[in-house]
């Protein structure tokens, strides 16, 4: 059974906790996010390997509420998951997120599996154009059907060579208690167009890889 959290929050949450938090001290508005991604396999038969859907809003430091959804492409397993956070530091070059999640397995296969996820994100600015930025969360089971996880979801290096485009590439790593961490590279392309930002990975995977379109769409 994969239980892999393969995405978890936007990747422009730190930007935007800091341009909510530039807004009125008395009334800030809230910014909106909605983020969708999906996964292919490149090797046959090309299996759809997860659909992720999540809604947030940051309400200046903080992130409340924040839940979504993940699944594998077949209905005996699932994760629904509420959260919120609080960005810690946002300085020229660095920002630093924190957010704590509940997530509840549901379907055949879950075991009504319960879990915290203690969800970490650091960005930093090299400059304006280069960056970086590292997603780090445990599985921390709650009921005996759970189990304790490690998932690195990214942790990656990006150019901008314009406005609208970013090229880059990263790592990511999964671990279920007892067996041997999977290694997952890739590669990424950004394009940012006034009807959201669209980021396509291609990444590498135990047995083969997997392309990955990751759209996110932010408003107030």
């Amino acid at each position: 059974m994969r239980r892999v959290r393969i995405a978890v929050l936007a990747t422009a949450c730190s930007g935007v906790a800091g341009t909510a938090r530039a807004q009125s001290a008395q009334a800030p508005a809230p910014t909106s996010v909605v983020i969708a991604r999906t996964g292919v396999r490149t090797d046959s038969p090309r299996d759809g390997t997860y659909r992720y859907l999540e809604f947030f809003q940051a309400r200046g430091d903080w992130v409340l509420p924040d839940l979504g959804a993940l699944d594998f492409y077949h209905d005996s397993y699932r994760e629904l998951f509420v959260g919120a956070g609080r960005t810690l530091s946002n300085s020229k070059t660095i920002t630093w997120v924190e957010e704590l999640y509940f997530a509840q397995a549901v379907g055949s296969a879950a075991q009504s599996a319960r879990y915290l996820w203690p969800w970490t994100l650091v960005d930093v600015r090299f400059s304006p154009r280069l960056t970086s930025e590292v997603v780090y969360f445990p599985y921390v089971p709650l009921n005996r059907s759970a189990h304790f996880q490690h998932v690195l979801e990214r942790a990656k290096v990006e150019f901008a060579t314009s406005r609208a485009w970013k090229f880059g590439a990263g790592y990511g790593a999964y671990q279920f208690t007892g067996q041997s961490w999977q290694n997952k590279p890739f590669v990424t392309t950004t394009a940012n167009t006034r009807v959201g930002s669209f980021e396509l990975w291609l990444q590498k995977m135990p047995g083969g890889g997997q392309v990955q379109l990751r759209y996110q769409l932010a408003w107030r």
